[in-house]
């Protein structure tokens, strides 16, 4: 039975299509170390060849602050609560050059800029040209910092950031503090600023279950991730979650890998794995991570000599594997003037329309109606069928409800509607440029 299942999954694979969430839940309910396994891990990586080409990169992530975060995650050594954090250290603008340097050298294909949740995003931002500029090489810059919005997100991907690591957490809201809704609506934000969006499946320890695993990497295929995989828990002392409960070992992740690599057709083009193992390698991963400084899986500050170790590891990895170190797939860049332009325009009437919800439940009629007081934005208003399209979108994003006549905004709409207020003038300023645009633009 499980070997009928595996061929089918694995021809389903490489003919592009993303598996059921039933057959996700069956391929990881196969018995770890049992032949049928084994036969997994084989067709994972026949599959990778031919999704990801051969192609193996490095992941290498920079965590620029060790400082404790008010945000108590129960499995982040970073959390405020536990303690752990005697001094704060963060890194000066060279010892971050340093260590991009190293990792470019070495043949890193994503330097990733990681952050605690409330990290100035405009430094952030200011770093990234600098980088570019004193580093050279085929490598692309990825950033893993708070919860964006869409005009965050646009921003984000101006400043030439080629995608986002974000993730809806296994018991997201339980073991963090955070609103799924929200992680959602951050994860969908980077993929409509047209920045590739990685999500793994994580912090994975032994309690998650199959089903759970599997609605989280359906909701990372659904918000459109192109690099997906999963991470296991590090058990970090004082922590809630870092006491008693034992990390997964090395062959039940490489056998979730395996079954993940088979889920994601070819709309999830790379599997990353964390630890690395050969084992994972050889069960179809080919992104392997290597992390130095303010690491939330360790209580300690990861210093350079260790990184360099790891890097090297890393190739290793891969090379074994029988993968070629690669750069980063190229994708789109006429995105960087101007973020609203062409099938965007709709996106930055979100914020109006949960504005107008705000005030009380409302046909689509009247919501297109009431679009018109907004004098800035006169000119851009979309027309009754692109506002009902839109507001089909948010009601699958769980941002409003439709009872069959009216539209009312929901709690997740209302949570980011306070968020969206905070930059309406962004708002404003990035509508005008798009007005001027149009009303330049051959034919207006």
């Amino acid at each position: 039975m499980a070997e009928k299942l595996i061929k089918l999954c694995e021809e389903k694979c490489l003919k592009g299509t993303v598996l059921s969430r039933d057959e996700i839940i069956a391929l990881l309910e196969i018995p770890v170390g049992s032949p049928e396994d084994q036969g997994l891990r084989e067709a994972a990586r026949r599959t990778a060849s031919r999704v990801a080409l051969g192609k193996g990169y490095i992941w290498c992530a920079i965590g620029m602050d060790y400082a404790p975060c008010a945000m108590n995650c129960k499995f982040c050594s970073f959390g405020e609560k536990w303690g752990l954090i005697e001094q704060s250290r963060h890194m000066t603008e060279e010892e971050i050059f340093e260590y991009v340097h190293g990792y470019v050298a070495a043949g890193a294909s994503y330097i990733v800029l990681r952050t605690t949740e409330f990290y100035s995003l405009d430094a952030l931002l200011e770093l990234v040209p600098h980088i570019r500029r004193e580093i050279p090489g085929n490598y692309e810059i990825i950033l893993n910092t708070g919860e964006l919005d869409f005009v965050t997100a646009n921003r984000v991907a101006a400043a030439d950031v080629y995608g986002v690591y974000h993730s809806l957490r296994l018991r997201e809201g339980t073991d963090t503090p955070f609103s799924p809704e929200k992680r959602r609506y951050s994860m969908n934000s980077i993929t409509d600023a047209q920045m590739s969006l990685i999500s793994l499946v994580e912090p994975l320890g032994p309690e998650h279950s199959a089903q759970e695993i599997a609605d989280c990497f359906l909701n990372a295929v659904s918000c459109g991730t192109k690099i997906c995989g999963a991470m296991a828990r590090f058990p970090v002392k004082g922590t809630p979650l870092g006491d008693g409960i034992p990390m997964v070992d090395e062959s039940y992740l490489a056998h979730v890998i395996a079954a993940l690599r088979l889920s994601g057709g070819n709309t999830v083009r790379d599997i990353c794995v964390h630890p690395a193992s050969q084992e994972a390698v050889s069960s179809g991963a080919n992104v392997v991570v290597v992390e130095s400084g303010a690491v939330p899986r360790d209580a300690e500050f990861t210093e350079k000599d260790r990184a360099e170790r790891d890097i090297q590891h890393a190739r290793e990895l891969l090379e074994k594997g029988g993968y070629q170190l690669s750069s980063p797939p190229a994708q789109n860049t006429k995105r960087r003037k101007c973020a609203c332009q062409g099938g965007n325009l709709e996106k930055f009437m979100q914020p109006i329309i949960l504005n107008i919800l705000s005030q009380g439940a409302q046909t689509g009629y009247a919501v297109q109606k009431q679009m018109g007081e907004y004098a800035t934005y006169q000119h851009a208003i979309p027309d009754m069928a692109a506002t009902y399209r839109f507001l089909n979108i948010m009601k699958q994003r769980g941002l409003v409800h439709h009872d069959g006549t009216v539209y009312a905004i929901t709690d997740a709409g209302s949570n980011c509607l306070d968020d969206w207020r905070k930059t309406l003038k962004e708002y404003a300023s990035t509508l005008t440029c798009l007005i001027g645009q149009l009303e330049t633009s051959p034919g207006a």
